[in-house]
């Protein structure tokens, strides 16, 4: 009863009176899921990540205001025979077509006041087929791929002024990998394929949700790639679900937490350049990785599309380059570079402006990436003899590195006609796909009947189009397969990933 006191004195020992709580174990694929969850869209976006990614949508009239003209009988017109005809208004929601047919579209933009202040202000177009934002001047400027995929546009800061600004959207209806129909990419194309306009918004993007979800990304690649029950991905596991948890929906200040929580895995340096240092990394680097368009001269599309398709990729790459000093790309065949200063003497400009900066480095030596096992010898010489006559003429300099990452077999005598077209350096890739002989190297001395050789290399990757994610770079330390007495003196024994751009 009340006012009772106890005065039994209690055993001296060290046995707990409570044994301890049982610590339950992280199931890995309800976690791994989780982390999907939290960046997907479908039944959870209205509450996830997805939901904070903007801060504001302008969309149709009168701050997005469509007009077209429907170029005829296939054809593809300049921008200056486009501009000089009627546009007609236009909205989203109308499809066009039928496939291969080019329409010029104006877009006049003016962003709201409720806008203006945002960090980053984009227009995100989607027609789920390419396209070439132009400005009014008729500069080409960025291409687009439609699909989900590189559909915006960063609005230049004049636009913040609440004026009207116009620029030319010239949609191509062909998807990246032409018109096939279905999922099958390598199908005869449809020829009456037509694409809808879904999306033309003013959108405000808040920049440390979009970081967010690449760091999301990150870890949520690290929880699936190491080995389960590792040290590695418990890290990873136990990192994303904490940071997931520290989400509140509507605050941008969790956004940031949880950006530097991440920052406990991925470095203090994500955001910046240093984070490709090696002294700010506390290590030598193991694996390179170089931007790199893979462009088939004819492939799935008409011959005259593969012009615009340069034009659109590498203008992209100079954008790229314009954001992000630290960017480096590379791409071959001669024949392109002469498509792009015939048809689009701005975008060359460009291009020669970033070689003569080092980050733009045109390699191949070659006039297009051709086969070699059919070509005869001299017709081999000629790739060599007229592609370095043009890298030289055009840039200075000739390439040192033969690029042949999607041919299909390899001529005997490949090291010598190398050497004598001035490289000592390959790169190739289809070698690995073989389904029956493994072949032993990624690194390597290749030697020609003759005795000349080179040095070769097949991104241990296994793919030419990595995109350096996490499983892209773990593959790459992992199968490299090199030894010091292998690799000529001089070189490095060190992995390189090409990544697609």
């Amino acid at each position: 009863m009340g006012g009772e006191t106890d005065t039994q004195k209690k055993p001296k020992g060290s046995y707990p009176v409570h044994a301890p709580k049982p610590v339950g174990q992280l199931i890995s694929n309800i976690y791994r899921d989780r982390i999907k969850q939290f960046t997907a869209g479908g039944q959870y976006e209205k509450y996830n990540l997805l939901a904070m990614m903007n801060e504001g949508v302008a969309s149709g009239e009168p701050h997005v205001k469509l007009s077209v003209w429907d170029a005829p009988d296939l054809s593809r017109p300049t921008f200056d025979e486009a501009v000089s005809h009627e546009f007609k208004p236009t909205h989203v929601g109308t499809w066009f077509g039928p496939s291969w047919s080019t329409h010029w579209f104006k877009v006049v933009l003016t962003v709201p006041a409720d806008l203006r202040d945002k960090d980053l202000l984009e227009l995100h177009w989607d027609a789920n087929n390419e396209g070439m934002v132009w400005s009014a001047e008729g500069h080409p400027l960025q291409g687009l791929t439609g699909g989900g995929e590189r559909v915006e546009w960063i609005l230049p800061e004049a636009f913040r002024d609440g004026e009207p600004h116009t620029i030319y959207i010239e949609m191509a209806c062909n998807g990246m990998f032409g018109c096939a129909p279905g999922g099958d990419s390598i199908q005869p194309p449809d020829p009456n394929k037509y694409f809808q306009l879904r999306k033309a918004d003013i959108v405000a993007v808040n920049p440390d949700a979009r970081q967010l979800f690449i760091d999301m990304w990150i870890l949520g690649d690290a929880a699936r790639e190491f080995p389960r029950d590792s040290l590695e991905q418990h890290r990873a596991l136990t990192l994303a679900n904490d940071i997931i948890n520290a989400f509140e929906l509507g605050s941008k200040e969790s956004i940031r937490t949880c950006r530097r929580m991440a920052q406990a895995y991925l470095g203090p340096n994500v955001d910046s350049h240093r984070v490709y240092d090696v002294a700010s990394g506390g290590g030598p680097p193991v694996v390179f990785a170089i931007g790199h368009c893979h462009i088939d001269s004819c492939w799935l599309w008409p011959w005259a599309e593969t012009r615009r398709k340069v034009a659109r990729s590498w203008s992209n790459q100079c954008d790229l380059m314009d954001r992000y000093p630290e960017h480096h790309f590379a791409c071959s065949q001669a024949q392109q570079y002469k498509w792009l200063e015939q048809d689009y003497p701005y975008v060359f400009d460009r291009v020669k402006e970033k070689v003569r900066q080092g980050r733009f480095h045109p390699i191949g030596g070659s006039w297009v990436e051709h086969d070699t096992n059919m070509p005869s010898g001299e017709s081999l010489v000629r790739q060599f003899l007229y592609g370095q006559r043009y890298f030289e003429s055009r840039f200075g300099r000739r390439c040192q590195t033969f690029w042949l990452p999607d041919t299909f077999g390899y001529s005997s005598q490949i090291p010598q006609l190398c050497r004598l077209a001035g490289m000592d350096r390959f790169l190739t890739q289809k070698l690995s796909w073989n389904n029956i002989n493994n072949f032993p190297h990624t690194t390597f001395n290749w030697v020609a009947l003759d005795g000349s050789q080179v040095l070769c290399h097949m991104p241990p990757s296994e793919t030419y189009t990595a995109e350096a994610h996490f499983g892209d770079v773990r593959r790459s330390v992992q199968r490299h397969k090199v030894t010091a007495a292998e690799a000529p003196r001089g070189s490095t024994s060190r992995s390189c990933a090409a990544a697609a751009a």
